[in-house]
């Protein structure tokens, strides 16, 4: 993990986000271009009633109305994944990837079965 301060650094962003916010979305840095994108575009994300923060390791330029959008350092969103993936800290985090080593939702878009503003819609309701 990265270095003390930097650790509750995070820690204490990510408390902050979850006092003020529905959901924290940790978009996956291996797809972050393209999820932050198709994220911040979509019809679901101006639709939900939902307060969200998304953090990201990709600048995203347009406007986010009532959700907040942190860029991040690779390293630390290298901490917040293993945070993630090695504690159960909440379950108003979610994590947002395509990897094809999980199981995820968005096995339906690559099927044909749905499309990815059918589930970015499922995901933010």
């Amino acid at each position: 993990m990265g270095n003390n301060d930097q650790e509750i650094g995070m820690l204490a962003v990510l408390e902050q986000d979850l006092e003020q916010r529905d959901f924290v979305i940790l978009i996956d840095k291996k797809y972050s271009e393209y999820l932050t994108e198709l994220l911040c575009t979509s019809t679901a994300l101006k639709k939900t009633k939902k307060q969200l923060s998304i953090l990201s390791t990709t600048e995203f330029p347009g406007q986010m109305g009532k959700h907040l959008y942190r860029k991040i350092s690779e390293e630390e969103m290298d901490l917040l994944l293993q945070l993630y993936r090695t504690y159960e800290v909440s379950d108003r985090i979610l994590l947002f990837s395509v990897d094809p080593n999980y199981g995820s939702m968005w096995n339906y878009v690559k099927s044909g079965i749905a499309s990815q503003e059918e589930i970015l819609q499922a995901m933010l309701l």
